[in-house]
């Protein structure tokens, strides 16, 4: 059967190809200019590349899985790196750390423990906007070390927020959004902000950081880091609902209804599963030897890999789970994988040391 022009045109994202078009552009010309400050070609070349891929992902001209894998190929294609310094960044033990921490947190979802912890947060001390907020922020906040991606604690706290906002008179894109839904929301997405910095594994791009400062003889381990990151980030996250309620104030400053509501839910979802207490012990486990790994001289990935492998064997988790909803674990592992080996090959080119000066 033949494919019709029309269908082709029809198929054909104009907008996106465009995107795509801009930055091969811009790529071709910088190639082409003369190489300054005395840098090598293949210095040159993967700062082009390399640049290339990020312009591609700013502009929304692919994803960052399209863009990574498409500067992968090109560095090997073009001689600019040999496959095995090409393919160095897949066995990075930070790297993996960062893939295996996503898997885990899939469990803490599936679970509804996360959800729980909101749950209790919210019958207990929810009873004005001031304190939802706090309750929120809390819950990001104990779930950071296992979850690493504000996307996927999103997934946890925006069906809960959503649903406070509605049962408190917040309608989204009415005036109503002003009674609580606007403030509540707000709280969450500034309160990830600090929780993110707060753990070493509270944000994918966090182990990047430490290995990169690991270069310059500074040393982080998951204890160091909760140890400096503690003071600036708990002050952050203790003063930051009250700023917001005091420069963002919404109308409503009572929530009565809060508590009982999730009382509610908490009664819907039954005392806590095993699978729950597997899922919460294995979390509170996986971060006491995080802290412990200097001393007992453990790799954080492989503490990592061992909580996953208890809850695939406890049936927390299982396979299916792996194979039907790990897209944004490989998409973010590739992406810092070939990122990461870029960055450290311009480093050793000498293009840091040189744009630095």
């Amino acid at each position: 059967m033949l494919i019709s022009v029309d269908a082709i045109l029809q198929s054909f994202n104009k907008s996106l190809w465009i995107k795509r078009g801009i930055t091969l552009l811009f790529g071709l010309i910088i190639w082409n200019l003369p190489i300054p400050w005395d840098l090598s070609e293949e210095a040159w070349q993967l700062f082009v590349i390399f640049i290339s891929a990020i312009l591609s992902v700013l502009i929304g001209g692919t994803s960052i899985f399209t863009a990574s894998i498409i500067a992968l190929v090109l560095v090997v294609l073009f001689r600019v790196l040999t496959p095995e310094k090409a393919f160095s960044g897949f066995s990075e033990g930070f790297i993996l750390l960062i893939l295996s921490a996503f898997l885990v947190a899939k469990g803490v979802i599936k679970s509804g423990l996360g959800s729980r912890i909101a749950f209790l947060l919210i019958g207990r001390f929810g009873h004005s906007t001031l304190r939802l907020s706090y309750c929120l922020v809390i819950t990001d906040t104990l779930l950071g070390p296992a979850i690493p991606s504000n996307t996927a604690r999103s997934g946890i706290e925006y069906p809960i927020t959503h649903a406070l906002a509605l049962d408190t008179g917040s309608e989204p894109g009415k005036e109503s959004r002003k009674n609580t839904g606007a403030f509540l929301c707000m709280s969450v997405i500034a309160g990830q902000t600090i929780s993110s910095a707060l753990w070493l594994t509270g944000m994918a791009s966090n182990p990047i950081g430490a290995a990169m400062a690991a270069d310059f003889g500074v040393n982080n381990t998951f204890g160091s880091w909760l140890v400096v990151a503690s003071l600036p980030c708990l002050v952050g996250l203790i003063l930051l609902p009250y700023m917001l309620y005091r420069l963002f104030p919404p109308n409503r400053k009572y929530t009565p209804e809060a508590p009982p509501r999730a009382k509610e839910k908490l009664k819907e979802m039954g005392p806590m599963s095993s699978k729950e207490w597997i899922m919460a012990l294995t979390f509170v486990g996986m971060i006491i030897f995080w802290i412990l790994s200097p001393r007992l001289d453990l790799n954080l990935a492989i503490i990592a890999f061992a909580g996953l492998a208890v809850l695939l064997l406890s049936g927390v988790y299982n396979i299916k789970d792996i194979r039907s909803g790990t897209g944004d674990a490989l998409e973010t592992y590739v992406w810092f994988a070939i990122l990461y080996m870029m960055s450290a090959a311009l480093n050793e080119m000498g293009f840091m040391k040189t744009l630095g000066i």
